[in-house]
């Protein structure tokens, strides 16, 4: 976040991933319009140690300012205490998670939730 803040000289070379980067960072592109998810990634299946309420849950994030979550079409609440979107699926299964900016620009994945 902080090396994407600083301001880059006019005509500078384009990023590139260093050598044996991860797959994730081997992709690096400039910046889109409107929210990019980043975890849980379009796809993904995702092992949980429990599901529920009372469950750890899982941290959701996106590339993206002030944005709205949802998962399966109902409102996800921040975390008051991290100020994360902090999901805790109530049941094994696969949902549509969506983020969503202030201009109704949206991002989804569908994800399979499994307890490991």
């Amino acid at each position: 976040d902080v090396a994407d803040s600083i301001d880059q000289p006019p005509g500078a070379a384009p990023p590139r991933a260093p050598r044996g980067a991860p797959q994730a960072l081997q992709t690096l592109e400039a910046a889109q319009e409107g929210p990019r998810l980043i975890f849980p990634p379009d796809g993904a299946t995702v092992e949980v140690d429990g599901v529920g309420p009372s469950s750890r849950g899982l941290v959701l994030s996106a590339e993206g300012d002030r944005l709205s979550w949802y998962v399966d079409g109902a409102p996800l609440a921040i975390d008051p205490l991290s100020g994360k979107p902090l999901w805790r699926p109530a049941a094994p299964g696969f949902f549509r998670l969506e983020a969503v900016d202030a201009q109704g620009r949206k991002a989804a994945a569908r994800v399979r939730v499994k307890i490991d």
